[in-house]
C-alpha cells in the first residue's frame, strides 16, 4: 500500500491500475468516511489542504466530493529529502522544520481538514498540525489515505522497528 500512496509517481501504472486513479479513489473513500463523521460529530470544515506532494491528488478528490474548498497552504522546500527515513528522531524533526512553511493568510480563523498520504512515525503529522494552528487555523482534522502501517519494512525502506511506528 505504501507504494501506492507514497513512492509511486502519479503517472505510473501498477498491476494494470493507474496510480493517479487509485489516489483519486482514496480521496473519494476518505470523503465517504468523513461524511459519516461530519453527521455524527458535527465537524465543520472551511478548507481541505494536502501535505505536499503525494497526498495532493487524494485531497483534491476529497474536497470535490465534499464541496469544501481546496487550498495549498503548506509550501514544501523541494531540496529537503524524505524525512521519515532519517536515522535519528532529531534529524527527522529538524528536516520537517526545514521542509515546510505555512501560508497564514489562508489559514486565519479556518477549520482545516489536512490530508496526508501515510503516517509512519508521526514525525511530520504532529509538527504540521501545530504549524497550521500556529498560522491561525482554529481546528485541524488530520486524515490519512494509507491504512495503518503496523509492521516496519526491512526490504529497502528504513522505517525503524515495529515499536517505532505510530
Amino acid at each position: 500500500m505504501f507504494e501506492w500512496v507514497y513512492f509511486a509517481s502519479p503517472e505510473s501504472v501498477m498491476d494494470r491500475v493507474p496510480v493517479y486513479g487509485a489516489r483519486i479513489q482514496l480521496g473519494k473513500s476518505l470523503a465517504r468516511l468523513l461524511k459519516k463523521k461530519i453527521k455524527a460529530t458535527k465537524i465543520e470544515a472551511d478548507l481541505v489542504v494536502p501535505v505536499p506532494e503525494t497526498s495532493r491528488i487524494a485531497a483534491i478528490a476529497l474536497a470535490e466530493e465534499l464541496g469544501i474548498p481546496y487550498r495549498e497552504v503548506l509550501i514544501k522546500n523541494r531540496y529537503i529529502g524524505r524525512t521519515f527515513i532519517e536515522p535519528t528522531q532529531d534529524l527527522r524533526e529538524r528536516g520537517v522544520a526545514l521542509k515546510f512553511n505555512a501560508l497564514s493568510e489562508n489559514l486565519v480563523g479556518k477549520r482545516v481538514v489536512m490530508i496526508d498520504d501515510s503516517l509512519v512515525r508521526g514525525t511530520t503529522a504532529g509538527p504540521l498540525v501545530k504549524m497550521i494552528r500556529d498560522a491561525g487555523a482554529t481546528e485541524v482534522h488530520l486524515l490519512i489515505t494509507c491504512p495503518p502501517i503496523t509492521h516496519a519494512c526491512h526490504f529497502g525502506v528504513d522505517m525503524g522497528h515495529d515499536d517505532d511506528l505510530m
